[in-house]
């Protein structure tokens, strides 16, 4: 799919359902006769997982140093989580969360329950430890796509004042430390990078608001360009970030590292 709107946006194919079917059939092909490698595209909705081994205790070692890392939100102002509507957007924008050890997630559509009422878990305890937390989210402009912002702030409400542990928070006390900001798909956005429109959805229940409001064409956040979807998390991060106090962190573990470089080579 993100092959398909990079192309519609590049104007080298139309944007139809049956030339996105068309181009479906032609990769799945290419990959067969050996035209595409087939590590330039990944299904993400068909995991297949094994437990990590290794050959010796030394390479463990080696191997967490390439994970060791501190806390290194610790003493910040803020607690941030990414959030995206699509996980066919996971390979562009979990790569920029994880060099700035921010959550990363996506919702597929609305976001369940489950996932809400584990995000408030995690959002209240940052909260009584005197941080605001921000959810920076990314999703279609679209009836839906934009609704969901809305909905995660009513729903991360309820559960923030309704929670037992620790002590809830009141409703003012949300609005006032908790902040879903969108930073994709926004309307200077669309005109700035002039994505691809689609029909707006008139069955979605929303789409009578959205088109009042926006007229009758929509926008796919995959439409735009990875390197510019990237850029744009990385901006939202470095927001809401004490750089000077995250450095300090970053060389703690530089020097843990040292530590258990000198270990591994004891062995």
């Amino acid at each position: 799919r993100q092959l398909y709107y990079q192309l519609v946006a590049k104007g080298l194919i139309p944007n139809a359902t049956e030339v996105y079917k068309r181009l479906s059939k032609f990769a799945t092909d290419g990959r067969y006769g050996g035209v595409f490698d087939w590590d330039a595209i990944e299904d993400r909705g068909r995991v297949n997982e094994k437990h990590a081994d290794w050959s010796s205790v030394k390479s463990l070692i080696e191997s967490a140093l390439h994970a060791y890392r501190l806390p290194r939100w610790d003493g910040q102002h803020y607690y941030v989580e990414m959030l995206c509507e699509k996980q066919a957007l996971e390979s562009v924008l979990k790569p920029v969360a994880d060099e700035w050890h921010v959550r990363f997630g996506y919702n597929k559509g609305y976001t369940s329950a489950s996932s809400m009422y584990e995000m408030s878990k995690r959002v209240i305890r940052e909260i009584w430890e005197g941080k605001h937390a921000v959810i920076l989210y990314f999703g279609d402009h679209d009836p839906s796509g934009l609704d969901m912002v809305r909905d995660i702030e009513d729903r991360m409400v309820e559960f923030l004042t309704c929670c037992e542990d620790p002590q809830p928070l009141k409703v003012y006390e949300v609005e006032d430390r908790f902040t879903v900001h969108p930073l994709a798909l926004t309307k200077e956005q669309i005109r700035s990078f002039n994505p691809p429109p689609n029909p707006a959805k008139f069955s979605d229940p929303r789409s009578k608001e959205y088109i009042a409001e926006h007229g009758q064409v929509s926008w796919e956040l995959d439409a735009i360009d990875p390197k510019t979807l990237r850029t744009i998390a990385e901006d939202g991060i470095l927001t809401y970030l004490d750089q000077d106090l995250y450095d300090e962190v970053v060389e703690q573990e530089n020097e843990d590292a040292k530590a258990l470089i000198e270990f591994g080579d004891s062995l």
